[in-house]
């Protein structure tokens, strides 16, 4: 991700009025309520290789959810980058590719060709819209109607499980930035690191 992310944000657009921040609506539970090991089951680890589609792999992962079907995180990518002007750069950041699912929607894996996709097809490739067959309809029957950013009341970590233990039943799974300065081969950690690459999960 660029620029790094360092807490738990998914930025509102500033010209939505549904948008709002987390806890002036909802109230967070309280830390004593929380279990000490829980895991919001139906995620599993997507291969993004060596590419910079993080935002776009943990987003669509999000919205698989609570939608019950795979979806190309590759395209989102892609209809970010092109929205966000900067094909060339970096990564993406939460904000460019939340407004992509409120805006476009995704397509379900099952109706892109299966070329594009970062097991057939290099990144730069992908990266591009214009390289794409047009999905549009499709991905609009998976439009988000609004997304929102957390501010918590606790620390970073706990922020993060208070969200995740708060909407557990509704399906609605954060997707989140941080300083990635764990081993790559950690698949659960217990404290959000200090130093690192920007990454979004």
């Amino acid at each position: 991700m660029n620029p790094p992310i360092d807490s738990l944000r998914i930025l509102p657009r500033e010209e939505a009025e549904k948008d709002f921040r987390l806890g002036a609506i909802f109230t967070f539970p309280k830390l004593e309520e929380l279990p000490t090991d829980f895991r919001l089951e139906g995620i599993n680890i997507k291969q993004q290789y060596d590419s910079d589609f993080c935002a776009a792999f943990s987003s669509t992962l999000a919205s698989e959810l609570q939608e019950g079907v795979t979806l190309s995180p590759e395209w989102v990518f892609a209809k970010a980058k092109q929205k966000a002007g900067d094909v060339d750069g970096f990564g993406l950041t939460l904000k460019d590719v939340a407004e992509v699912h409120h805006k476009f929607g995704a397509p379900e894996k099952s109706e892109v060709p299966q070329s594009y996709s970062l097991d057939n097809t290099d990144s730069q490739v992908l990266r591009r819209i214009e390289n794409w067959p047009p999905l549009e309809d499709k991905a609009s029957k998976h439009k988000k109607a609004t997304y929102f950013q957390v501010y918590g009341p606790y620390d970073w970590f706990d922020d993060i499980r208070a969200t995740i233990w708060r909407f557990r039943n509704e399906k609605k799974a954060p997707f989140i930035g941080v300083q990635f300065g764990w081993p790559i081969t950690e698949k659960f950690f217990t404290e959000i690191p200090t130093s690192g690459f920007g990454h979004a999960m």
